[in-house]
């Protein structure tokens, strides 16, 4: 999946991830960041990965100034 596909808040949250990361993958989600190493952890983002966007409804997306 392209983090530029997922839908908004999503979006910025995987967007996030990659820059805290300092991927060079920047719109690849499976290769953007190291899933298990986020507080969402690995199986949130392999449902986002799959479309199954419901794993997100009602999380709250803080902070995500960029550095």
């Amino acid at each position: 999946m392209k983090i530029s596909d997922l839908p908004p808040g999503l979006k910025e949250l995987a967007e996030k991830r990659n820059i805290d990361s300092g991927s060079l993958f920047a719109n690849n989600l499976d290769l953007a960041f190291c899933w298990n190493t986020t507080p969402e952890r690995h199986d949130f983002w392999s449902q986002i990965n799959k479309g199954n966007f419901q794993v997100y409804h009602g999380c709250k997306v803080t902070n995500l100034k960029r550095k």
